[in-house]
């Protein structure tokens, strides 16, 4: 899939993924999309706010610092969560737009003192350009721990079950996070009319059903979207994963002050609805 293609993709599917992604240099990015800032960046690598200048639609776009190309996994995962978005068994997934490699010096790809650049002014330790892994995602609100401290305990107790189901969800499909604790990879989308599940839109329902084991969790209309952000240290199981017993899913999750509660406790709080008429959508059945 070209560059030039992006702007007709309005849905993912498992062909978008090709056997070998494709390589651009800096020029082709700076010719196709306005750098509106960087986003952000760590040990890995440099996120930057990015807008297709044909139609203006925003994107995100993570570009890893180390010398490793896509690899195998890395295309299975994006295959698995791409069918997992289409299947509509979860909204709580950021959608991979493409995966590709970027040409670029391992010192130019983020200069503090030109933010809206691409590219710095040959400040890298390589003298040759080389291709690096870079996804091209949607373009999210900003992360949990921006909102995290101002929840109510029901807030943070409903954003924990949106957080479990994507664990849950991605352990039955055999994908693993290396880095699983890294609370600063799961983002926020403010849920807005745009936003739809299963072809219908998402705040046309008055609760979101979640079900693990034996446990169901009816939460009200969020405000908040908690997605997935982050899927470079991913990878495939060579064979199924042992599930954690139901009861002990949203533990790990929990705050400290919280971790008393059983999840009886939380499936009481958040019990089916006595409303006949109130429109309920599963996330995941």
């Amino acid at each position: 899939m070209s560059l030039t293609n992006l702007s007709q993709i309005t849905s993912l599917s498992p062909s978008h993924f090709t056997d070998t992604p494709p390589v651009y240099d800096i020029s082709q990015l700076e010719k196709q999309f306005d750098n509106l800032g960087c986003i952000g960046g760590g040990g890995e690598g440099v996120v930057y706010w990015i807008k297709e200048k044909t139609n203006e639609q925003e994107y995100a776009l993570k570009i890893l610092c180390n010398n490793i190309r896509i690899s195998p996994d890395n295309q299975k995962v994006a295959k698995i969560i791409s069918e997992i978005l289409n299947d509509g068994i979860s909204p709580h997934l950021t959608k991979i737009c493409s995966l590709m490699s970027v040409k670029c010096l391992l010192g130019d790809i983020h200069n503090p003192k030109e933010p809206t650049k691409f590219l710095s002014k040959n400040i890298g330790l390589e003298k040759k350009p080389f291709p690096r892994r870079a996804y091209l995602m949607e373009k999210l609100d900003g992360d949990l721990a921006s909102v995290w401290k101002k929840l109510s305990q029901n807030q943070e107790l409903a954003l924990t079950i949106q957080i479990a189901s994507i664990q849950f969800i991605l352990t039955e499909k055999n994908v693993i996070s290396m880095e699983s604790g890294k609370y600063r990879n799961i983002l926020i989308k403010k849920l807005d009319v745009n936003d739809v599940f299963r072809g219908q839109v998402l705040q046309n329902f008055d609760f979101w059903k979640y079900v693990f084991g034996k446990y169901s969790f009816y939460l009200p209309k969020p405000e908040y979207l908690i997605k997935l952000g982050d899927y470079d240290p991913w990878s495939i199981a060579q064979k199924p994963i042992k599930q954690s017993p139901p009861a002990e899913c949203l533990q790990p999750y929990l705050s400290y002050e919280y971790k008393d509660l059983s999840l009886e406790d939380i499936a009481e709080k958040f019990k089916k609805p006595t409303d006949p008429h109130a429109q309920i959508i599963e996330i995941y059945p």
